[in-house]
């Protein structure tokens, strides 16, 4: 990323009378990437947009519209209460097991529009018994271990799977509509466990195997009709179609946080920042009650010649321009004012604008208030993010 192009954000801001810490998504970059995305896709294979890694709804509706999916997958109940008004034609696949007290307590209207999610005997009885006191019909996924070791249905007590197929099948208030199984592992083992075609080809054969038992429990034409559920932003691209996997989720690759800077994702490029202005600039910064060390350190190159303070910090993000900035162990981390290194050539001063690649999206996205949506040239909307509510 160039100067001119972090002089131009840096500007827009301005402009748009922006001067707190602001969550930045690049329009044009976004686009770009969905369309990498849609490459990258297998024919066959749907689309699922991560509610979690894109918290907001109008980037949400882009990212839909832009992958040509009405398909959402959500993980916070809150947020599944919200996008279910906000798409009322979504289809919400939920990503993690909610506890039933919970489920309870929300509006059966939302039922026509979740498949719920199932990893355990136990928690399949606690849905059967709300449906059947409630008189709810539940849509149930059941999550199958294909090798990340996170809970669910596994293959070595296979006769737990087989016996939860049966149970839903003969249960009135309760509908088996697919199964859901998470690989992240695959781009993140270390090689010397297993290589990323090693662990895709053992995931693929323990979905064939649990598809295979679906298939024998409810029938060829059943088994048909359910959701297939797989990959993640790091694994979406290495399905080929030819399984019987039915879609591939994602959403954290089309912004591209640090944590997905990997090979299969080069086609993509970074298109959120955290931008955050400069309080104070500081030359030759000194060590609390240690001038002289400081001088020494300084002479040895451990310590700057020159450093700012910023507003915020702490975030999970590293700063990408200027660059050579760091964050400074002298001070350490600060949600208040975090203390940077500069290079000794560095002319940024209070006012200007310090820019960080965030690590992650989910969480980090909900923190800094409205988005700040930017096209090359300026701000051109600010999108309103997911809250929590009580």
């Amino acid at each position: 990323m160039s100067e001119v192009y972090f002089q131009r954000l840096q500007a827009a801001l301005v402009a748009a009378g922006r001067h707190l810490p602001t969550l930045v998504v690049d329009s044009e970059r976004l686009a770009t990437n969905m369309a990498a995305v849609r490459r990258l896709t297998a024919p066959g294979l749907a689309l699922r947009v991560v509610e979690k890694s894109l918290p907001a709804p109008d980037l949400l509706r882009l990212v839909m519209a832009g992958l040509e999916t009405s398909r959402l997958m959500s993980f916070h109940l809150p947020f599944v209460q919200q996008t279910a008004a906000a798409f009322p034609e979504a289809d919400i696949l939920l990503g993690k097991p909610i506890p039933v007290g919970a489920v309870a307590g929300v509006s059966p209207a939302l039922d026509a529009q979740v498949h719920w999610l199932i990893d355990s005997p136990e928690r399949l009885t606690e849905y059967a018994a709300l449906a059947a006191q409630s008189g709810r019909a539940l849509r149930i996924c059941l999550e199958v271990d294909i090798g990340l070791h996170r809970g669910g249905f596994s293959l070595e007590r296979a006769g737990e799977f087989t016996a939860a197929l049966a149970r839903l099948r003969d249960d009135p208030n309760l509908h088996l509509t697919g199964l859901m199984g998470y690989e992240p592992h695959i781009a993140r083992l270390p090689r010397l466990i297993a290589s990323p075609a090693r662990a895709l080809n053992a995931a693929r054969a323990a979905y064939d195997r649990f598809h295979a038992l679906a298939v024998q429990a409810l029938g060829p034409e059943a088994a048909a009709k359910l959701i297939i559920n797989t990959g993640g932003s790091t694994t979406f691209m290495l399905y080929d179609g030819t399984g019987p996997e039915t879609e591939v989720a994602l959403a954290s690759a089309l912004v591209k946080p640090t944590d997905f800077d990997l090979p299969a994702l080069e086609a993509l490029q970074p298109a959120t920042f955290i931008a955050t202005p400069v309080l104070k600039t500081v030359e030759r910064p000194d060590i609390p009650m240690a001038p002289g060390l400081s001088r020494v350190l300084r002479l040895m190159g451990r310590s700057p010649q020159k450093a700012c303070f910023i507003y915020g910090g702490n975030w999970l993000a590293d700063p990408c321009h200027p660059a050579g900035a760091r964050r400074s162990p002298l001070f350490g981390h600060s949600s208040n004012q975090e203390m940077y290194d500069l290079p000794a050539s560095s002319t940024l001063k209070p006012g200007d604008f310090l820019f960080f690649r965030p690590r992650q999206s989910e969480a980090l996205f909900l923190q800094f208030g409205d988005i700040a949506v930017f096209d090359g040239t300026a701000i051109t909307d600010w999108w309103p993010v997911w809250h929590e509510t009580h």
